[in-house]
């Protein structure tokens, strides 16, 4: 069964993402322009109902719209204008009323003699899918670590340490995880311009992560033990075989990033 709940955590954890990447530019980052001209940095492709949630900060004074493209009839696109605006920086959500593309861009109202006009930007796009991941992974999140609490305190009652500090581990970077998750989802900009925020939300995929994964494979070891299983007359461990099978998702999943990023 914690076999099983493994890799279901390993698909929905890795191979589903919650956000909705740009169909062009970048969601997250810097922009410069020395000319006071309108500026494009992220385009997505939404449906109606879906979310956008918008942080920046500019050097210059500047208008941050979001526009639509009708593109239908390519000698007459129109270009409908559906949130403008103004100052150094804001943050928001904007929620889109139609299907279509929406297009983030900055309009500076003036650019220094000798420079540039820049804007820190992040942005980031949610739909219904985006729930359905976030509350599977959670689930999932909660469901382990309730059974790793479980199992340690079982062992603390009847005098086996083998296991319990590292169980412990498992509970406190499970809870954080999950903590964590939910905290982005609500406030998905939360750790903008936040250095020691910025700094923590990296901790769940290393430190939190491993402390979550060592607790839950010490559960393995500690109730598969030495069994095995046959396959093709070969008896083959069962903590050695889920090892193989969770590398080869990792391996599959870096290998899928890396034909996408490409």
């Amino acid at each position: 069964m914690v076999v099983v709940i493994c890799i279901a955590m390993v698909v929905v954890w890795g191979f589903s993402s919650w956000t909705i990447s740009p169909v062009s530019g970048f969601g997250t980052g810097e922009a410069g322009t020395s000319d006071d001209g309108a500026m494009t940095f992220a385009t997505y492709e939404l449906d109606a109902g879906d979310t956008i949630y918008y942080e920046y900060e500019a050097s210059e004074a500047c208008w941050f719209i979001i526009r639509t493209f009708d593109d239908t009839d390519p000698f007459n696109i129109i270009v409908d204008e559906r949130l403008n605006l103004s100052g150094t920086q804001n943050a928001g959500s904007f929620e889109c009323p139609v299907d279509g593309q929406y297009s983030l861009s900055v309009t500076f109202l003036g650019t220094p003699p000798e420079g540039m006009a820049t804007i820190d930007y992040y942005t980031q796009a949610l739909n219904e899918h985006s729930i359905l991941v976030v509350t599977a992974t959670t689930t999932l999140l909660i469901a382990l670590t309730v059974l790793l609490a479980y199992l340690a305190y079982s062992d603390h009652r009847c005098g086996y340490r083998g296991g319990v500090l590292y169980m412990g581990l498992g509970v406190a970077g499970g809870a954080m995880s999950a903590a964590l998750l939910v905290t982005f989802y609500l406030n998905p900009t939360i750790d903008f311009g936040e250095g020691a925020f910025e700094l923590l939300s990296m901790l769940p995929g290393s430190l939190f992560g491993l402390c979550f994964w060592v607790g839950l494979f010490t559960v393995l070891r500690e109730e598969e033990g030495d069994d095995v299983i046959w396959v093709r007359g070969v008896a083959v461990s069962l903590v050695k075989l889920t090892a193989i099978i969770f590398a080869t998702l990792v391996v599959f999943f870096i290998l899928t990033l890396i034909y996408v990023m490409n």
